[in-house]
């Protein structure tokens, strides 16, 4: 049967706190940095809230949470959404995030309703009835005119199954980038216990400059080219712009430094790439996943303050290159190399499984929402590739 919305649910809007209470500990902060491009969860750099708050603006694990309002011009944020993870008991909305709650009665399950919400045809319906044109909107009552077809709730969980299995798979990928990412940073920082060494004397440096507009498509024509610390995904950047024009470039294996706010984050170059100013690439011959953690425990040091400029914060490439940190003894630098790179192996081998699945559940999930293919159909897919 054909349904909106608003027969089905209704939205329970968060509110503003204090920026100055937010840190490492209390209740999870759900706010727009929370919600992935085009939705669901992104906890990489969640922050907590320590004070009470009220029930009514409150979620817990399972609940769907989305954004009417957006500052990308291509509106990847309007109308996303995410549904707060497993683990968590409490968490905070903000002012920029609302809830869907299920209206009692309704014929939708939970997981259901996400992806309906996460669907391309929901997606195109928010996009579609935007307002604004730097800061963008999007009213409760066009949001909750998103007309679909709402199959049985047999029908419904068996579609929720399929695709949580896949995300469920993500999820756990996710962890294990986590924890591997964690390791290597402990045994780098713990063997680093040689002489401090300018950046200079164990690596190259490149800085980056970026392309003339003219230059620059998002039609795959040309190199893929990353401007800043924005690009970045877990562990490796993901493409949304390509030059044919490439100034300046990173190879394969480098670790990719943002050199504008937030300066310090570092990546990792899995392709040869264009890298613009807001970036520096940092080669190293003999011990180049060494020098990636060695970089990642120890760049956090740039903080605003020690930038230059008066809109963005930022190190120039003679201050990169004259970066000092302890270094690891030359004697055990081949096998700490040895040690890291495997457990950085295993971290780049689950986002790139990762990275399928979520092309698969990408795949699946419009031909699901509008009948083209079958749970069962969906189910041999899922079976191949998890």
């Amino acid at each position: 049967m054909k349904v909106t919305l608003g027969e089905l649910v209704s939205l329970r809007r968060g509110n503003s706190y204090k920026g100055s209470l937010a840190g490492e500990s209390g209740f999870p902060l759900l706010g727009l940095g929370t919600i992935s491009r085009e939705g669901g969860f992104k906890g990489e750099k969640l922050r907590f809230y320590p004070e009470e708050f009220s029930d009514r603006i409150a979620v817990s694990a399972g609940d769907v949470y989305v954004s009417l309002k957006d500052m990308t011009q291509e509106a990847a944020l309007l109308g996303a959404a995410a549904r707060v993870p497993e683990g968590i008991e409490r968490a905070r909305l903000t002012q920029d995030t609302i809830a869907v709650d299920i209206l009692d009665g309704s014929p939708i399950s939970s997981e259901y309703l996400y992806w309906t919400l996460r669907s391309p045809q929901c997606r195109r319906h928010c996009k579609s009835l935007a307002t604004g044109t730097t800061n963008l909107d999007l009213a409760r009552n066009d949001f909750l005119s998103y007309e679909f077809e709402l199959p049985s709730l047999d029908e419904q969980r068996a579609t929720g199954e399929v695709l949580g299995a896949l995300d469920d798979k993500i999820a756990a990928n996710r962890r294990v980038i986590g924890s591997s990412v964690a390791l290597a940073t402990q045994i780098v920082a713990r063997e680093a216990v040689g002489p401090d060494r300018q950046l200079s004397e164990i690596a190259d440096v490149q800085m980056g400059s970026s392309p003339r507009g003219a230059d620059l498509n998002e039609d795959g024509d040309g190199m893929e080219f990353y401007q800043g610390v924005r690009d970045f995904g877990p562990l490796s950047p993901t493409p949304r712009v390509f030059a044919t024009v490439t100034p300046r470039r990173a190879n394969a294996g480098d670790t990719l430094l943002a050199v504008r706010a937030p300066v310090g984050e570092v990546n990792w170059a899995r392709n040869e790439t264009c890298i613009g100013r807001g970036l520096a690439a940092v080669r190293s011959v003999g011990t180049p996943t060494t020098i990636h953690y060695l970089l990642k425990r120890f760049a956090s040091r740039w903080d605003e303050h020690e930038g230059s400029g008066t809109v963005f914060s930022s190190v120039t490439g003679p201050q990169v290159k004259g970066m000092r940190f302890p270094t690891v003894p030359e004697a055990s630098a081949e096998d700490v190399e040895q040690v890291v790179a495997s457990i950085h192996h295993r971290a780049l081998s689950a986002e790139a499984e990762s990275e399928v699945l979520a092309r698969t559940r990408d795949e699946l999930l419009p031909l699901l929402m509008n009948g083209r293919i079958s749970v069962k159909d969906a189910e041999r897919v899922v079976g191949d590739v998890v």
